[in-house]
């Protein structure tokens, strides 16, 4: 009595109820890296399941491979009749120990449309979908009524990508065809956030093409929602594509943008109601391509002296196109101690808004020069804002991911300060990873 409890209080009380001994799960899960990938092996014959097996593979950090116990259901669906719905016809319960687990008692049944492994997410995995499976679900998988699955569905698509095993086309696709039929609020906003990371996957011709199908596709489906909760997502989302559209493709249409925007923030979109925070965001963007004016903003901020207000205040204003004014906001971000964290958050923001490649180059040689002196002179959760967020941003090359000017400054940075603080070489070994798999996913794109 009277003291912490500790993990193995924890498994002596799981293992008298259950019978089962953790000590080996405990070290397969608590111990080990990385996620397993549960991947489906299905024979067809004649319409019908001839075998089904799962493999698992996981290689820790170490190189390792691990076999982590799961227990999964696989869900088997099928088109009705007519092809309105996907409906579930069959699902089993499998324990998954081996690298390669047979299914029983499946011979004979009906080839499904959607096999989803990992039906009712029971378990922690990145999981496959079969080349079938793939194919309807980027056709039609909005015709499935129970939102995990179309959760589940829209995670695998999205790792597929994220790991070159599928291309940032076949992702749009599926969005384009099932984003729009989708009525729960919390899987839009969460695909769209995954399309915002999609883009970085991208070269940048292809991606500022998307960009302007994006906003034109979340516009739409901003009109045609019924449902105020996915109104808002919609209305959000818009204006985040219109704040990552070039300068090229906004003067293009600059009539049409700036108007399309100002009904928004003056309330003229039929049964929606823009609020402040989404107002400053449409603010940016207005400013940003010179419709608004600082006395804009000001204005602006005498309506909404709100603590968001002045955050939202901070974004517009430090959303910046010129080089000369990113100079200045670099160095305040840099050596301002005076600034909150939400103030340093939002000039950040602001920062790497709309800017360009050539300014890419010159604020990634900057950063590497400053870094160092960044974490010594600041808070530690300061420092990890300044380092996370003003890493540079990718420029565009024709070297191969390896060779590109941001990973050769990190790598040449890492080589040159192998006694620079351990979490602060940390920071930088991520971001550099993060950069070289975007990269490499560029180069299938």
């Amino acid at each position: 009595a009277y003291k912490n409890t500790s993990l193995k209080d924890l498994t002596i009380s799981l293992k008298n109820v259950s019978n089962k001994d953790f000590d080996n799960w405990i070290e397969k899960w608590l111990n080990t890296t990385n996620v397993s990938i549960l991947s489906p092996n299905l024979v067809i014959d004649n319409d019908e399941i001839t075998s089904l097996s799962i493999q698992q593979k996981c290689v820790t950090v170490k190189g390792e491979k691990v076999l982590r116990p799961h227990q999964i259901k696989v869900g088997f669906y099928k088109y009705n009749s007519d092809k309105s719905k996907l409906e579930k016809y069959h699902i089993v319960n499998v324990e998954l120990i081996e690298e390669l687990t047979n299914i029983e008692n499946i011979q004979g049944l009906t080839k499904p449309d959607i096999l989803v492994v990992n039906d009712e997410d029971l378990t922690y995995a990145i999981t496959r979908l079969d080349p079938t499976s793939l194919e309807n679900a980027i056709k039609s998988m909005h015709l499935i009524d129970d939102d995990l699955t179309r959760s589940i569905l829209w995670s695998s698509i999205f790792n597929q990508v994220s790991d070159r095993i599928l291309s940032t086309e076949k992702y749009l696709t599926a969005l384009y065809n099932n984003l729009a039929y989708e009525e729960n609020d919390a899987i839009v906003q969460t695909v769209l956030e995954q399309t915002l990371n999609i883009l970085n996957y991208m070269k940048p011709g292809k991606a500022r093409q998307a960009i302007v199908n994006l906003a034109e596709f979340a516009r739409n489906a901003l009109k045609n929602s019924k449902n105020y909760d996915l109104k808002k997502v919609w209305a959000n989302a818009y204006v985040d594509f219109m704040l990552k559209m070039d300068l090229q493709n906004f003067t293009k249409a600059k009539n049409l943008h700036v108007k399309r925007l100002m009904q928004l923030l003056n309330n003229e979109f039929e049964n929606f109601k823009t609020d402040k925070q989404l107002k400053w965001k449409i603010a940016r963007v207005l400013y940003m391509h010179d419709f608004y004016s600082i006395n804009d903003l000001d204005e602006m901020l005498k309506v909404d002296p709100s603590g968001d207000g002045k955050i939202g205040y901070l974004k517009a204003k430090s959303s910046f196109i010129s080089k000369s004014k990113k100079l200045e906001l670099f160095q305040q971000i840099t050596t301002d101690n005076t600034l909150s964290n939400e103030q340093l958050l939002a000039l950040i923001e602001g920062f790497n808004t709309g800017i360009s490649d050539s300014e890419k180059l010159y604020f990634a040689s900057k950063y590497f020069e400053i870094i160092e002196q960044v974490w010594n002179n600041k808070t530690i959760v300061m420092a990890k804002h300044i380092i996370n967020g003003l890493y540079p941003k990718i420029i565009d090359s024709n070297n191969i991911p390896e060779y590109n000017p941001v990973i050769v400054m990190a790598t040449n940075w890492l080589t040159s300060n192998l006694q620079a603080p351990h979490v602060l070489r940390k920071l930088i070994i991520e971001n550099n990873d993060l950069t070289l798999k975007a990269l490499r996913c560029r180069s299938i794109n």
